[in-house]
């Protein structure tokens, strides 16, 4: 629970020192500073020692950097197609289908491949609660989204 209310303090700093900026620059800003919240919120989640933390970042950040590139990639050619509305072409819809579903495929073999390298500094444990912390982290970044919309009324 402690760590749970340094994150959500962690996450209301980040967003206010965000709004001084500029746009871009400041949605630049929140994704880096989110993204080192997430790897504190997981570090924490799965006990890692100092040691396997310091080993564990890089390479977590590596594969979120991979699977982000994909993402964006994928939403930028679904985002040209329904920019296009009833002027897209069935060919283009045929294209953006087939990258949305070959993104999962993607994700899969980036995980993968870092898994390999994950293995040599998790336990197997927590290996397998990695993907548990994830879905808890993205349940509490939801959370507190829905709690900020609530209180802006």
């Amino acid at each position: 629970m402690k760590h749970i209310l340094i994150a959500i303090t962690l996450v209301a700093t980040i967003c206010m020192s965000a709004f001084a900026q500029n746009k871009g620059e400041k949605f630049r800003k929140w994704m880096d500073d989110m993204r080192q919240v997430k790897v504190e919120y997981v570090a924490k989640e799965l006990k890692l020692t100092a040691q396997q933390k310091e080993k564990f970042t890089p390479v977590y950040e590596a594969m979120n950097r991979e699977i982000g590139k994909v993402n964006r990639e994928t939403r930028a050619l679904e985002k040209s197609v329904r920019d296009k509305g009833n002027s897209a072409t069935d060919l283009e819809y045929d294209k953006a289908t087939e990258a949305m579903v070959e993104l999962k495929g993607k994700e899969c073999e980036i995980e993968k491949k870092y898994r390999e390298q994950l293995k040599t500094i998790l336990t197997k444990k927590q290996l397998f609660d990695l993907s548990r912390a994830e879905r808890k982290f993205a349940r509490e970044l939801m959370r507190q989204h829905r709690a900020g919309k609530h209180n802006k009324r």
